[in-house]
């Protein structure tokens, strides 16, 4: 019902206001409305000071009744639900450790912080990792990306296998004497031989025998 309002005429006693008994009626309408909405009908039933402890009133329009219901305080303890905060015009403010603390099966990572890493790929072109350095016995350097391949040949006498992510690097089989000293043994090669047996320690020991010889006449003038 819209609120009625008693009619008082334009001037006292001029006969166009609403009379005593309407004006009562109408007087009566608008309380019973009130009494109504705000309570039984008969009794106001909302309390306001609900509202110091995250409490207001909402209107009910099914009951037609102001019913409590929670409210969002600078300083009071509430939870929300079905809510959306753009974080484009708010501002969310804690530590990593506090955000990670709110999530429930994951965690965040930060650009200077020490976090492992799972379960990532991170083969995409967008990403960029310094290179494997290479150098050799002559100072010659290269290098080799990370995710590239790495190549590592044996030359004269060597085998190199990979299985897996194993390299094995071995002498070749029938390796004579010639492939190992370069066709030049003496004393000094020939002590990095020792335990050499078979075929190979008879080539060795007359080369070896030749240069001591040669050496002991130069020595006795």
């Amino acid at each position: 019902m819209a609120k009625q309002t008693i009619n008082i005429g334009v001037t006292a006693n001029d006969g166009t206001g609403t009379t005593l008994r309407d004006g009562g009626d109408l007087i009566n309408d608008n309380f019973n409305e009130i009494y109504s909405g705000v309570g039984d009908g008969s009794t106001i039933q909302f309390n306001l000071t609900g509202a110091t402890n995250g409490q207001g009133l909402t209107y009910n329009s099914t009951s037609n009744k102001f019913e409590p219901t929670d409210i969002v305080t600078a300083t009071g303890s509430i939870t929300l639900e079905n809510k959306t905060i753009d974080l484009a015009n708010n501002t969310l403010t804690g530590s990593i450790g506090e955000f990670n603390a709110a999530l429930q099966s994951a965690s965040f990572t930060t650009l200077s912080g020490v976090e492992a890493l799972t379960n990532k790929d991170l083969t995409g072109s967008g990403n960029t990792f310094p290179a494997l350095g290479l150098l050799d016995t002559s100072s010659t350097s290269g290098s080799v990306s990370l995710g590239g391949t790495l190549r590592i040949d044996g030359g004269s006498g060597i085998d190199v296998s990979v299985s897996s992510s194993t390299f094995t690097v071995a002498l070749s089989s029938g390796i004579n004497a010639t492939q190992i000293g370069g066709g030049s043994v003496d004393n000094t090669e020939f002590s990095y031989l020792n335990g050499v047996t078979g075929p190979i320690q008879t080539q060795l020991d007359g080369k070896a025998s030749t240069a001591f010889a040669i050496a002991q006449a130069i020595a006795l003038g």
